[in-house]
C-alpha cells in the first residue's frame, strides 16, 4: 500500500466570495480561489505600509530641516 503526501494544487481549491465594503467603496466578486485573496490582501497590505512609511519619512526629513533653519 502507497499513500499520496501529495497536496491539492490551487485549481482543486474551490474559489469562494469575496466582499469588501469601506461605505463608499463596495467590492464584491464570486468566485475568487483563495490563492487570489490571499495576494490581494497581502498587496493590499504592503501597499498601505509603504504609504504609512513613505508619510513618516516625509515627516521626519521635513521636521530635520526645520530644526536646521533654527
Amino acid at each position: 500500500m502507497s499513500e499520496s503526501t501529495s497536496a491539492d494544487g490551487a485549481s482543486a481549491t474551490p474559489g469562494g466570495s469575496f466582499e469588501l465594503d469601506f461605505g463608499v467603496v463596495h467590492l464584491k466578486a464570486q468566485n475568487i480561489t483563495e490563492r487570489v485573496q490571499l495576494l490581494l490582501a497581502s498587496t493590499l497590505s504592503v501597499a498601505v505600509l509603504g504609504v504609512l512609511s513613505m508619510g513618516m519619512w516625509s515627516m521626519a526629513r521635513d521636521a530635520r530641516r526645520d530644526d536646521e533653519d533654527d
